[in-house]
Order: structure tokens, then C-alpha cells, then sequence
């Protein structure tokens, strides 16, 4: 990973959602969550796509031949299949298509137009090559069925998508992908921000990768207009409101700062000797936590991304 976050992050989108509780939320707090969370999510599609389309052809062998890969899975009929286990995370099936629109953009954007989507059922399949409007380079079928031990029946079993993406890699690695040395392999809810692709790639070789840091949506005013009332506040889980009242106690209610692409200006260094040089970079003892009343860690916008901690997601060291 890189020593500053902002060289090469992603926004994992649906960690919001699971937050402010949206997938079960009923009545009002939903309908108002639902409309807020995806004006925001089709706003930023819309800015990513036209950075996307208006971007010269890609320059650089390396970014040539580069391909990401996204396995994705909104819902299946067989999902209603007797045994089926369709437990895969905890976005609603309908957000996790918007999840996937602003995450293929972002790619598009900053790394590589050859996306392809991976998925295991009919639905997701027909979504992806006819009604998603995505220019995929290719979208994969897999079949995610798996016998019981005991009585040898088959059943669905969608959380073997991962695994499927893999082997169909690697027979395309070993087959016709003769120009494919370079393989980025993410999730369809995670936003990628790179500050320069090329320094990225320039990193990785046969006995190294590049592992994105990974950051916090936090649920704030700023993308959820509504938690401005009190009365919108109360539909939130413990868990949010404790959120709202450390945002609160550390000023950060009203405005965050906001780093444009790029970050040309800013850095913000996780656990390396580069950024701090005294040996400690990364050890336990530096982490900051965000669950104290008033946390040393702030908020940040990047490239008009939702409003997150300025941390690596469930890493946080000591920053600068």
C-alpha cells in the first residue's frame, strides 16, 4: 500500500448504507435516506463519466494493458430456490446497481476503459450486457451451484463469486488475453481514487501488487441533508448518532475540508517511515481510535466523494 492514502485509495460505498441501517430502515427514514443516498451516488456517476468520455486514449503500455475485473451480484430466481444461500452482504439488491454505476466510472476515469463484470446469475447477467448502459469489455457467467455433503443436492450459493471470477482469470490470463499483463480485481461498490495511475502500475511486477487503502463513508449531513433535523437523527442506529456527536466534538459538522483530484497539494500518510521517520510508522501503538468522544482523526472529501474518515477503514494509524 502506499504511504500516503491519497496516492491510491478506494470509497467503499456501501459501508454507509450498512451504517445508518438503510437495507432495513422502513417508512419516512428510508423513503428520505433512499432519495438523498442516491442523488448523491447519480451526481457523482454523471461527473465521473464525463471526466471518463472527455479523457484522451490511454497513453502507456502499462495502462494498455490493464484490465479490472468486478464480480457482482444484485439478486437471481434461484435465489427463491429451496436451500439457496443468497446472504452476500448487506446492501439492498436495487442500491447495489447505483453502487456498481459510479464505481465503473471511477475506473474508467482513472485507471483503465477495459472493465469487466463478473456475475452468476441470469439477472445480473442481462443487467450487465443490456440494461445497466455500461460499456463493459466483456461481462462473465458463472455457474454458482454446490452439492450438499449429505444429501448431494444442489443449491445457489452466489458468495462463490470470488472464487469463480478467479479460475475464469486465470483461463483467460492462460488463453486469448495476449495483451493483459495487468489485472485489477475489486468490488462494484468501491471507488477507486488514484493520484497518478502510471506511478501505480510502475510498482507493481511478478512478486508485487498494489493494494488500495480502503476509506470510511461516515453518515454527515453533507450527503444526507435530512440529518440537519433531530427528528432524522432519531432514525439513526446508536452506532450513527455516536458518529454525529464525535463529528460534532470535532468541528467538523458544518464543513470538512475538501481535497480536490488529485490531491495536489495534500498528503495524508498512514503508517510508513516515509511520512513520519522515526521507526514506529504502523506499529499498534500509533493507531488513533474513532470510537473516543473526541477523536484525533478528521473528516475529509475527495474529489467530491462522500464524507469520510481520513483513515485506512478499520486501520486507523497516526496521521499527518
Amino acid at each position: 500500500q502506499s504511504a500516503d492514502l491519497l496516492d491510491c485509495a478506494v470509497e467503499h460505498l456501501s459501508w454507509l448504507e450498512r451504517r445508518i441501517g438503510l437495507r432495513d430502515a422502513t417508512g419516512v427514514a428510508k423513503e428520505t435516506w433512499d432519495r438523498e443516498l442516491l442523488a448523491a451516488l447519480d451526481r457523482r456517476a454523471k461527473v465521473l463519466e464525463q471526466r471518463a468520455l472527455a479523457a484522451p486514449p490511454l497513453r502507456g503500455p502499462r495502462r494498455r494493458a490493464t484490465v479490472a475485473v468486478l464480480p457482482f451480484f444484485a439478486g437471481a430466481a434461484d435465489c427463491e430456490g429451496k436451500g439457496a444461500s443468497c446472504s452476500t452482504g448487506s446492501s439492498a439488491p436495487e442500491m447495489r446497481r447505483h453502487f456498481l454505476n459510479v464505481t465503473f466510472w471511477s475506473i474508467h476515469a482513472a485507471l483503465t476503459p477495459r472493465i469487466i463484470l463478473s456475475t452468476c446469475s441470469d439477472a445480473d447477467y442481462e443487467f450487465g450486457t443490456k440494461w445497466s448502459g455500461l460499456p463493459f469489455f466483456d461481462v462473465f457467467r458463472s455457474e454458482c451451484f454446490i452439492e450438499r455433503k449429505k444429501t448431494g443436492q444442489s443449491f445457489f450459493k452466489p458468495s462463490l463469486l470470488g472464487v469463480k471470477t478467479i479460475f475464469r482469470l486465470k483461463e483467460k490470463l492462460a488463453g486469448d488475453w495476449t495483451d493483459v499483463d495487468y489485472v485489477y480485481y475489486s468490488e462494484a461498490d468501491q471507488v477507486l481514487h488514484i493520484r497518478d495511475a502510471r506511478r501505480v502500475l510502475a510498482a507493481v511486477d511478478e512478486t508485487r501488487y498494489v493494494s488500495p487503502h480502503r476509506m470510511q463513508p461516515m453518515a454527515h449531513p453533507l450527503d444526507l441533508p435530512s440529518l440537519k433535523t433531530a427528528e432524522a437523527q432519531k432514525w439513526l442506529p446508536r452506532w450513527s448518532r455516536d458518529d454525529l456527536r464525535r463529528i460534532e466534538n470535532v468541528g467538523q459538522l458544518a464543513a470538512v475540508p475538501d481535497v480536490p483530484r488529485g490531491a495536489p497539494s495534500q498528503r495524508c500518510c498512514v503508517g510508513r517511515s516515509e511520512c513520519v521517520a522515526d521507526g514506529l510508522a504502523g506499529a499498534r501503538e500509533t493507531f488513533s481510535p474513532w470510537k473516543v468522544e473526541t477523536p484525533e482523526l478528521g473528516l475529509v472529501r475527495y474529489d467530491g466523494s462522500l464524507v469520510m474518515v481520513a483513515a485506512h477503514q478499520g486501520n486507523y494509524g497516526a496521521l499527518l
